[in-house]
């Protein structure tokens, strides 16, 4: 039953679609984890009302400003990976949102991948330090 100003009556029910919005902020950067030969990143969904939102990852090495990965992610995680990504090496990631209605504003962040001896230093320093320590229990030294 519908009324007005005159008075009231029957009603059909109307169904009304809206399109979904344009996003308007950027995603939100959880993390960034470079590694020797991947980069894996994290960032939060932007404010808004979305049906189905997309997001177009982009990683360009930022010296040449060659593309080395490109792909639209329904997810909010990503891990960038291949022989593109190089050990000690600068890029540029750019995450853009985009509905049916357009792209947003892209989340940038500049990100240097670590070199082969850097990653091996962790373990190193390890069984060196423990070799230390086994040293000075079997000898009884001062370390």
């Amino acid at each position: 039953m519908g009324c007005t100003a005159v008075g009231c009556g029957s009603a059909k029910e109307l169904t009304v679609t809206t399109y979904e919005d344009k996003p308007t902020y950027r995603p939100s950067l959880r993390y960034v984890i470079p590694g020797v030969n991947n980069i894996r990143v994290g960032w939060i969904k932007p404010a808004g009302s979305f049906k189905n939102i997309f997001y177009l990852v982009n990683c360009k090495e930022k010296e040449t400003g060659v593309s080395i990965f490109q792909k639209n992610i329904s997810d909010v995680d990503a891990v960038i990976s291949g022989q593109g990504v190089e050990s000690d090496t600068e890029y540029t990631l750019s995450i853009t949102p985009q509905t049916s209605q357009g792209y947003g504003p892209a989340l940038t962040k500049d990100v240097f991948t670590r070199s082969r001896c850097s990653a091996m230093l962790p373990s190193f320093l390890l069984t060196f330090f423990c070799v230390l320590i086994a040293f000075d229990c079997i000898f009884c030294y001062e370390i």
